[in-house]
């Protein structure tokens, strides 16, 4: 696994009390970069739409063709991605990151889990940013660019968390970066941690997985007998439905080192076909040190026919 430790730095927020509240939890992993906002209306690519659902505060940043949305009850995380007008990602779980590490001895409640739905994740800061400008949360705004980056500070137990997705000129596709800074010794109470989680809809029942060197690997999913597959490390794995005739690749810059025995695997359940990532952490970084990934998502339309050769060229874009 390739670790950026010291990599991280940049300009701070515009807030002073938000920029000293987080440079004192992240440090360097806290900047906020703020230019001046030059995108006219013929240059606008995804629109920013702030809401409230069942008295819920969400977003939403879309375009014509991609839908993504988050939910501030899941601490900020994507709750659905869908593309076309067909779900790709569903409320069906979590995703994002989450961390399994032992309660503190303090602690009321003796649920191991910590993050995005299943709570205990502490967002100290979010930042939308379009075109460069950040846009305070406020339900019933709407904004427009070219490049939107969603940007969350929280603590996650053992470890402080910078989760950034950024929607491209391009216009295709997402980039989650997920950034990490170890606040306590990892052989105490930390056990495992799920660095990217994305619940796949049911109808995406076939995949594919490219483990580097020409290496592929497939299968089936959709039986709902919760079963796990893949199981491997690699550096891409693409889900397609036939009956949609859509699918989706998520795609590592890198093949990532995971956990033995789990690494990128494949749950099949009955309300979806979850996709789950488990880096090797362990006891390989001390207090204090940085670590990230990252993950390309980008859904396409393909016939059964041509869908391998279409996801593969996409998965082999940086």
């Amino acid at each position: 696994m390739n670790a950026n430790r010291n990599n991280c730095r940049s300009v701070g927020p515009a807030s002073i009390p938000s920029r000293i509240l987080a440079a004192l939890l992240f440090g360097p992993l806290a900047g906020l970069l703020v230019v001046e906002n030059l995108t006219s209306a013929s240059e606008v690519i995804w629109t920013v739409r702030m809401f409230q659902k069942g008295q819920q505060n969400r977003f939403a940043v879309e375009n014509g063709t991609m839908f993504v949305d988050f939910l501030e009850q899941h601490a900020w995380t994507i709750r659905n991605i869908r593309y076309g007008g067909d779900e790709i990602v569903g409320e069906h779980g979590a995703n994002g990151t989450v961390v399994n590490a032992k309660p503190e001895a303090d602690a009321k409640a003796k649920d191991p889990w910590i993050g995005t739905g299943h709570g205990k994740e502490k967002v100290q800061r979010l930042a939308i940013l379009v075109d460069g400008q950040e846009r305070s949360y406020q339900p019933g705004g709407t904004f427009s660019g070219r490049v939107v980056v969603i940007r969350k500070l929280s603590n996650l137990g053992p470890l402080n968390h910078v989760a950034e997705i950024t929607f491209p000129v391009s216009g295709d596709r997402i980039i989650e970066r997920h950034i990490y800074k170890v606040m306590e010794d990892l052989g105490q109470r930390f056990n495992f941690m799920y660095a990217f989680m994305h619940c796949n809809n049911n109808s995406l029942d076939q995949w594919l997985a490219l483990a580097g060197d020409g290496k592929e690997l497939e299968g089936r999913v959709g039986q709902g007998d919760g079963k796990f597959s893949l199981k491997q490390d690699v550096q891409a794995v693409i889900f397609y439905s036939a009956a949609l005739k859509k699918g989706v690749v998520y795609a590592y810059p890198e093949v990532y080192e995971g956990a033995d025995g789990f690494k990128n695997a494949i749950w099949d359940r009955k309300g979806d076909n979850k996709l789950y990532f488990r880096p090797a952490v362990g006891k390989k970084y001390g207090v204090g040190d940085r670590f990230e990934f990252r993950l390309q998502v980008i859904p396409f339309s393909a016939d059964p026919d041509d869908w391998k050769a279409q996801a593969k060229e996409l998965a082999e874009q940086r």
